[in-house]
This record gives C-alpha cells, structure tokens and sequence, in this order.
C-alpha cells in the first residue's frame, strides 16, 4: 500500500477544499484554484486525501482455518455496514513444536475512521463467542452423521447471523458518496480507495450445507440479541449487547 502522505500541506488542502463548496462564488472559485496548485506542486493525489483518516485493525477471535466460513463473514459484513466501516480477511499461519505442519487461522480485519474500525472489532468479538457457544449448544439429530451434524449447527450459526440481522439492519446507514465533478475534483468512497490499495487474500467462504429446520432455529436464538448503537461514542464502551430470552 502506498504511503499515507505525513504533510501540514495536507491540511491546507483539506481546508481548501471545505472552503471550495462554499456558497459565494468567488471564494469557493479562488480556494478551489489554490488547492490545484498546491496538490500539483506537492504531487499529491486525491486518493492520498481519501484515506488519511482510515485505519484497521485486527480482531482477537479468529477460526482454526484456511478460510473462513460462510456464518463468519456474513457477521463480520453485518457488523461493517453498521458502523460504516470496511472488512477483509487474514490468514496467519503458525507450525508446530514437534513437526512443519502448517496450523492455519483466519481473522476479520476491520478498517473505517477511528474510533468505528475498532468498535468493529470489539463487536465482532463479543457476537462471535457468543455465536460460538450457540453453535456448540444446539442439539441436533444425534443420530445423524458427523457431516450432518456439522451443517446443522452450520445452518444454525447462519439463521443465528441473520436473527441479529433483523434487529439492527434499520440502523445500519446508506452509504452516500458525494461528487464534486463541476469543480474537477471528484470525491470518492475513501474505504473504496483504502482497499484498494491494499494486497490480500481474497477468499471465497467456505459454503454450507444448509438445513431449513436449523436455520429456523437458530434465526429464533438470534433476534434475542439486541445490539444498541453508540452515539457520538468514543470507544467502545457505551455499545450495548443484550441477550432477551423468553
């Protein structure tokens, strides 16, 4: 990834550019003309601007694979719309003591402007033990297979995510990119850009064998959490997670 450029010109530009979407002409016409000169004396770019303010991080839980499930990433997907934030996936990959095998696991990687990229991955953390624990503890046909009863609590996990998706999908905001184009200086998503520029992995989720009647279950588990959205949080601490059982 290219380097975050580390220049006080940044910020005149940035202030220039506030000023260019001013409603009196003449200053938004003088201010939008400065800040050309300057980005074309400093070789700065506009996707330099675009991703000054994102920054990621890493989540603490992860999953003993070389690719993450289907349940996984459509609860981290869930929790980077909600907060306005980006995802994508890493493999680290650790050897034993006694041999080379290769022991693989797989971590969201949340980035979005500070402090939501974190709060992502507080809230992924939190979810996920708990889907976790619902997923261990669902009772299914015990004397089907091992396969099947893996993609029963597989489909279980999957309804689980989606459950919690019906409590919070009424807060999760549209995304608006806002054009500039009548001043040459076209805005883009700055998460667009920001991955974009970064090398990785990119996976495709390892698919499951869904049961309905699992589903159904776990989605009923799942609309018991109730996740409250911070606002104009600092950190992660005013997020509430609740579990109401009936």
């Amino acid at each position: 990834m290219k380097k975050k450029p580390n220049n006080p010109v940044i910020g005149k530009i940035k202030k220039l550019l506030a000023l260019s979407k001013s409603t009196e002409q003449h200053e938004a016409a003088l201010a939008l003309q400065r800040c050309r000169e300057l980005m074309d004396k400093h070789g700065i770019q506009m996707d330099d601007l675009q991703v000054l303010d994102i920054e990621e991080q890493i989540t603490e839980k992860g999953m003993k694979s070389r690719k993450p499930n289907q349940y996984s990433v459509h609860l981290a997907n869930m929790i980077a719309q909600l907060f306005q934030c980006g995802v994508y996936w890493q493999t680290k990959i650790q050897y034993g003591l006694y041999d080379d095998k290769p022991i693989y696991h797989v971590y969201p990687v949340f980035y979005g402007k500070d402090p939501y990229y974190s709060i992502c991955c507080y809230t992924f953390d939190v979810l996920y033990k708990k889907l976790t624990k619902a997923r261990n503890d669902y009772k299914s046909n015990s004397k089907a297979k091992r396969a099947r009863k893996t993609a029963m609590k597989d489909s279980f996990a999957l309804g689980w995510v989606t459950g919690v998706y019906q409590n919070i999908h009424h807060l999760i905001p549209k995304r608006v990119v806002h054009s500039a184009e009548e001043t040459g200086l076209v805005e883009v998503d700055p998460l667009e850009v920001y991955i974009r520029q970064k090398e990785f992995d990119h996976f495709n989720p390892r698919k499951i064998k869904r049961n309905h009647r699992a589903e159904g279950d776990g989605y009923r588990e799942g609309v018991k959490e109730q996740v409250q959205k911070p606002v104009g949080a600092n950190s992660s601490e005013s997020l509430k997670i609740r579990s109401y059982n009936s």
